[in-house]
């Protein structure tokens, strides 16, 4: 179930005290933070690889060669 399905199952009930709905959100914004961080982390390492590109071939060419590596692991 997504955090939000479960925000909405908790409206239902208009009298709950509103600390479930406090965890739930502080739990799906701490998701969301590290989303953001993977995606900036990301970002970077695009950027330092492509800074670093020589516009050489395909076979020296360091996108492709941090593919590759990932798929090994």
């Amino acid at each position: 179930m997504t955090r939000i399905r479960e925000l909405l199952e908790l409206a239902d009930d208009r009298s709950r005290a509103c600390h479930a709905v406090d965890t739930l959100a502080r739990a799906h914004l701490g998701e969301v933070n590290r989303k953001i961080a993977d995606l900036e982390a990301l970002r970077r390492e695009l950027r330092r690889m492509l800074e670093n590109c020589e516009q050489g071939t395909v076979g020296t060419c360091l996108v492709i060669e941090a593919l590759a590596e990932g798929t090994e692991a």
